[in-house]
């Protein structure tokens, strides 16, 4: 896990970002403490990933032998989730 200080991600926020975005962790201090981590989302939880995630998912599900519902009452369902999660964390 690399380190960055709270002055870097002032300075250099969007470098800061764009390390956790390639899967890198990093522990931020403050004074040489450790204040936070900031942890890249689950590959489910970004755009792409999200999507191939449902993909790998129903392609499992189809191994198994189970039935899914049509494509469009997943998708409605999962949009449906994301936006409840979306107005909580507001």
């Amino acid at each position: 896990m690399g380190r960055v200080t709270t002055q870097e991600i002032v300075e250099h926020l969007p470098a800061v970002l764009a390390r956790v975005a390639a899967g890198e962790s990093l522990e931020v201090t403050d004074a040489d403490r450790p204040v936070a981590r900031i942890i890249p989302p689950p590959v489910a939880a970004t755009v792409v990933g999200r999507d191939r995630g449902w993909e790998d998912l129903k392609a499992m599900i189809r191994k198994l032998g189970e039935r899914l519902p049509p494509d469009h009452v997943i998708d409605d369902s999962r949009e449906s989730i994301y936006r409840e999660r979306e107005d909580a964390q507001l």
